[in-house]
């Protein structure tokens, strides 16, 4: 610990007075468990310092310096915990080590997580083997270097002068009933009629790590059109996806035929004659993704709509048929020479 100059220096200052100042306030604050010792001057320099914590929820922000926080729990209270790490809004990586397979599986099924390991580091994420991005306040679109991310750098060329139907507008109150009626109801995903990605891939990587890329539902969806097809184009793909699909719009026969087939196979949908507030898209909840293919003007005004909102930032898209917009992607890199050695690499076979 000390400067940076020195070859055998491994922990040096941080990066200024100010973050010296709050750093080690926050280890005033709390229990220190251990610190590290150095009679070093160099300045704006941190003491490695172990602290006890209650929980996540105790780290109201990241601290950018040399302390680790402890928190216990009791096994059974893992739920519990896992529900805290998710309430956190933050999901880029994490990290879990143990040698039981149940446990893995347990966790990596109720992580909000863009990146999980296990058994090994929390870094060195290499492109294909290991794509990485996180979700919810960590990470906005596609894993960089994996197989969904070089769609998202093009531009979709959509229809100019296409205006939504002017229709009443539809309130945050009734939006938020709507969607938490569709989000409780048991889940049928649709057989969509038009390609979609796959679920599950195992990515590359090398011997003792595996690595699985999966694909899981962002959430309920609002569908706003603005023409009859791309509104059931977007509904599909949303359903398809396994997201619960909201639709706004005028008194479509097309639509009502084919909100009655969707309804009567179980599927969660509704349909609102109107469009939403900007309240409500502000401040309505439960919803994830908002789809809008028409006119830029509109499209500007859903755009800050959403900018606008506290939290997570939610996925828009303009496009009619997009399916990587309605799902979150999560890794999981596993050190399958952990936990007493891999059978497989051991005896040679599949």
């Amino acid at each position: 610990v000390g400067d940076p100059w020195r070859v055998d220096t491994d922990v040096g200052p941080v990066i200024d007075a100010d973050a010296y100042a709050k750093i080690s306030a926050h280890i005033r604050a709390n229990r220190i468990i251990h610190q590290a010792s150095s009679s070093d001057s160099t300045e704006n320099l941190i003491i490695p310092t172990l602290i006890e914590v209650n929980g996540i929820e105790d780290l109201k922000e990241e601290v950018f310096g040399p302390v680790l926080h402890v928190a216990t729990f009791n096994a059974s209270d893992l739920d519990r915990v896992i529900e805290k790490i998710n309430a956190s809004g933050y999901g880029l990586t994490f990290g879990l080590h143990t040698r039981l397979d149940d446990r893995v599986q347990h966790v990596v099924d109720r992580l909000q997580v863009g990146n999980i390991y296990v058994n090994r580091n929390q870094i060195g994420a290499v492109v294909e083997s290991q794509p990485f991005g996180g979700e919810g306040l960590s990470g906005t679109g596609p894993k960089a270097g994996g197989y969904h991310y070089l769609p998202r750098l093009r531009r979709y060329r959509h229809r100019e002068q296409t205006q939504p139907p002017s229709h009443a507008r539809v309130g945050e109150r009734r939006l938020n009933s709507i969607i938490k009626r569709l989000t409780e109801k048991p889940f049928v995903r649709l057989r969509a009629s038009m390609p979609m990605p796959e679920f599950v891939q195992t990515t590359p990587g090398p011997t003792g790590e595996g690595n699985t890329l999966s694909l899981h539902p962002r959430g309920a969806a609002l569908c706003l059109g603005p023409d009859t097809n791309t509104l059931l184009a977007q509904a599909e793909c949303a359903l398809a996806c396994g997201c619960p699909a909201v639709l706004f719009g005028g008194n479509d026969k097309q639509i009502r035929h084919q909100l009655e087939t969707w309804e009567s196979k179980g599927l969660p949908i509704a349909f609102v004659k109107g469009l939403p507030t900007e309240r409500a898209l502000t401040e309505g909840k439960g919803f994830q993704v908002l789809a809008y293919a028409g006119d830029d003007q509109t499209m500007q005004f859903l755009r800050n709509a959403l900018a606008a909102r506290s939290g997570s930032i939610l996925r828009f898209t303009s496009e009619p048929w997009e399916p990587m917009a309605y799902l979150v992607e999560r890794h999981v890199c596993t050190d399958t020479t952990a936990a007493g050695g891999n059978t497989k690499l051991m005896t040679g076979t599949e």
